[in-house]
């Protein structure tokens, strides 16, 4: 009995914790498309909260980031998706990593990232 109640718990926790995922980044893609970034990247951002290891919710997120200039933010999020792609399915990442580098006076690290994107 006991193991069921905790099984029980375990499915509702999971189902919740799913839900809230989706449920923010719905909201965060809605206020991305209507242009409205910083909203974007809160709704994200507590998306991540939840669970930091969906590779896309970190690249809205640093995305937002980034096109409501707060490029420090974005810069940290680009990297963290460059550590953790094992698949190769951010190749943008590091251009954009970048271009955040460029923006905050990091031009030596900047460089040597353009230099990796282009190879």
């Amino acid at each position: 009995m006991r193991a069921l109640i905790l099984f029980l718990l375990t499915v509702t926790m999971t189902t919740a914790y799913g839900q809230k995922i989706q449920e923010n980044t719905v909201l965060g893609d809605q206020a991305f498309a209507e242009g409205d970034y910083y909203s974007a990247a809160q709704y994200f951002h507590k998306a991540l909260q939840t669970d930091s290891t969906r590779l896309k919710i970190a690249e809205r997120y640093a995305d937002a980031c980034r096109l409501f200039y707060n490029y420090s933010e974005a810069e940290k999020w680009y990297a963290y998706i460059l550590r953790h792609d094992q698949k190769g399915k951010f190749p943008d990442a590091l251009f954009w990593m970048g271009m955040m580098q460029k923006n905050t006076g990091k031009y030596t690290a900047a460089e040597k990232s353009f230099s990796d994107y282009a190879a």
